[in-house]
């Protein structure tokens, strides 16, 4: 079983997805950096000297070496979960959770990043464009009904890391067995008694 963290930039899938994956002993895997590893550079770079279309098809060829794992919790870009057949795979592997912020909270928290956020940029990077709150606004209209498919959404404009994490527990907790819950709470008692 893996389970997979969507839902647009800056809304914390990366560092969710890892607190998750540490909470749970699983492999964090970030889908843009597969995608970067495979592709010998940065997102950026696909987006500026190939296409957006090259990039999605890079992204569909990640998520299906992803979803052949298990354990996993998988992190996926922005616009990963609007393609059906990428929608198909994640949801194959178990539960997909969109996570989401409010628009002002998004560009918060991605300014800092800007440069290299090639859907955010201007035309030369590959973008379409405009001030990047209106993007960011576009962006999630246009991507909203793919992401209402997910199993479940948390909105993280309010939460701390550890809340989000928390949530997904809750949700997520009763798909798995009551003895990887038994192991999940005891897990720091057990191994000091058991080494």
């Amino acid at each position: 079983m893996n389970i997979t963290l969507t839902g647009f930039m800056g809304t914390g899938k990366t560092v969710v997805g890892k607190r998750l994956a540490k909470q749970l002993g699983w492999t964090f895997v970030n889908l843009d950096s597969l995608i970067e590893t495979t592709a010998k550079k940065p997102v950026t770079k696909i987006f500026a000297e190939h296409s957006e279309a090259v990039f999605r098809r890079l992204e569909t060829r990640a998520i299906r070496r992803a979803v052949r794992g298990d354990g996993l919790v998988i992190s996926t870009g922005g616009g990963a979960f609007v393609n059906p057949q990428n929608r198909r795979l994640l949801r194959s592997g178990g539960p997909v959770i969109c996570l989401t912020a409010h628009p002002k909270v998004i560009l918060q928290r991605v300014t800092p990043t800007l440069a290299s956020r090639p859907m955010l940029a201007g035309p030369a990077s590959g973008g379409a464009g405009g001030p990047p709150l209106v993007r960011i606004q576009q962006l999630l209209a246009q991507r909203a009904s793919a992401y209402a498919k997910a199993d479940l959404t948390i909105d993280t404009s309010r939460l701390s890391i550890e809340e989000v994490v928390e949530r997904i527990w809750e949700e997520v907790g009763p798909w798995m067995s009551r003895s990887w819950e038994y192991l999940r709470r005891h897990g720091e008692k057990l191994t000091q008694r058991y080494g």
